[in-house]
């Protein structure tokens, strides 16, 4: 399978919320980790990289989502 160059990093829901990223990303099934997808490790804003509490590549991400706690849907 081909992955994307993209840059994924999980935040806080509530720094989610602060800075208001909005709701188009993969939330935790308890609600309190999100992942937000940037092009790039420099497109990512400096206030979301003092948050940030992992940087993941696509396929990381992908695993991770595979897991228990990530098993909910991208909302429509």
């Amino acid at each position: 399978m081909e992955y994307n160059s993209n840059i994924y990093v999980t935040i806080s829901h509530n720094a989610c919320e602060t800075l208001g990223l909005g709701t188009d990303h993969r939330t935790s099934n308890d609600g309190s980790i999100c992942i937000v997808e940037y092009p790039s490790m420099e497109s990512i804003p400096q206030e979301v990289q003092d948050v940030l509490i992992e940087a993941l590549t696509h396929q990381q991400a992908l695993e991770m989502v595979e897991t228990a706690e990530w098993t909910s849907e991208l909302p429509y």
